[in-house]
């Protein structure tokens, strides 16, 4: 029989906790603004920009409006919960808040369709969705991020890489599975670095990190940061502290974006000028000194407004000499060239390539010249280390047609 991991070992203390907790999960009034998460939660997330140009023609523009999801013309809701929808901005970006908790279904209503995306949400989180594909089949995302957990550690595992906490707030309480390990940041209320062992049944603590998407299983965070005794923010205009760990899987050093990405999630790191950039021997980097296949942690603050982007404070970097790592791929194909087995995709306007090989499958079907600029792609790629010029491997793809799906808003 197969060990369990800590995030398993840690949801299954958690189920065996839950029926222990008080609970709620009927919904109150949705509104589009925050002032603080007291007693209530939010999910706040972007509906990725989808090209509108004709299946089969080049996409002239990365930053091209899309037609299937007009902007502005998109309004999202939490079911049941009351309250007036809110709309989705133009820039993708939306905000839903109010006093609800638990197993929630995300409502997004368009001209030509309704979109439903069940999400489980802790009390008193903001629950960040990036990159959402409203596609006709239902809702396209890789991954979540909750933030802004604070609740009483039930159990410790440290040897075993797992927490048990409680997180309350107004009236809804439920044990939670954290799973810890290398890339999460402790620290105290201070900010002053500590390590699990400082956590003690009974202690409160104030968790991010990325959240499971599983409709069928029991919620779970892979934490990224832990602040011991820590407080929840007031999130009116955005969130200070928030933790990042990732591989970088796409830069571009003329905007100050990083990609970093695992297995599972794919986000977007911002760098200005007050970035503090390090490598592992302490000496100071700028952005062209991080390459493909960077292995980065650090910690910044978050804007409501792009709720996928960490503005970094700080940034540590460190270089794998041997090995690999697999990274989230999602993007909009703007450029086929077969000849050399590569595919270019944009995503938040940064370019990056693909490539093609034996071991890249694709969808059914579907050969490297049939893969329509405009669509969206995702899957899994490849970075291998011991390669001298590092590049992302494609491994499986998947590609969805937006030109092709149509669904009558009112047929749900």
């Amino acid at each position: 029989m197969r060990a369990l991991g800590p995030l398993a070992r840690a949801t299954s203390l958690a189920i065996a906790l839950a029926a222990a907790a008080a609970t709620g999960c009927d919904g109150g009034p949705i509104g589009t603004g925050i002032s603080g998460l007291a007693g209530t939660s939010a999910v706040a997330g972007s509906v990725a920009a989808l090209p509108g140009a004709p299946l089969g023609e080049a996409v002239t523009s990365p930053g091209s409006a899309p037609v299937s999801i007009p902007p502005g013309d998109v309004a999202v809701s939490v079911e049941g919960a009351g309250g007036v929808p809110a709309p989705v901005a133009a820039d993708g970006s939306f905000l839903v808040a109010g006093e609800f908790a638990g197993p929630v279904v995300l409502r997004f209503e368009a001209a030509d369709r309704v979109v439903r995306v069940p999400v489980d949400v802790p009390p008193g989180a903001l629950v960040l969705l990036p990159d959402v594909v409203l596609a006709k089949s239902g809702a396209l995302l890789d991954g979540g991020r909750a933030l802004n957990l604070l609740g009483r550690v039930v159990a410790t595992d440290c040897a075993g890489d797992s927490l048990v906490v409680e997180i309350e707030s107004g009236r809804f309480r439920r044990p939670l599975a954290v799973a810890i390990g290398s890339e999460t940041r402790f620290t105290t209320q201070d900010g002053k670095p500590a390590n699990c062992d400082a956590i003690a049944p009974g202690e409160t603590v104030l968790v991010d990190g990325r959240l499971t998407l599983d409709p069928l299983g029991a919620t779970s965070v892979q934490a990224l940061g832990i602040s011991i005794d820590g407080e929840r923010s007031t999130i009116d205009r955005g969130v200070t502290g928030v933790s990042f760990a990732g591989t970088v899987a796409a830069t571009d050093c003329a905007r100050g974006l990083v990609s970093l990405a695992d297995v599972e999630t794919r986000g977007w790191v911002s760098l200005d000028a007050a970035t503090a950039i390090r490598s592992e021997d302490g000496s100071g980097l700028d952005c062209p000194g991080i390459a493909i296949g960077d292995r980065v942690r650090g910690a910044g603050r978050l804007g409501l407004g792009e709720p996928d982007v960490v503005v970094a404070d700080v940034l540590s970097v460190r270089r794998p000499g041997e090995g690999s790592a697999d990274v989230r791929l999602a993007g909009r194909v703007v450029e086929v060239d077969c000849a050399s087995g590569r595919i270019a995709t944009t995503a938040h306007g940064v370019r990056s390539w693909l490539h093609l090989g034996a071991d890249t499958a694709l969808p059914q079907g579907i050969a490297c010249g049939r893969i329509p600029t405009g669509a969206w792609l995702r899957g899994l790629g490849r970075i291998d280390f011991s390669r001298p010029t590092r590049r992302v491997e494609a491994r499986r793809l998947s590609l969805w047609e937006p030109g092709m799906d149509a669904e009558p808003s009112k047929v749900d």
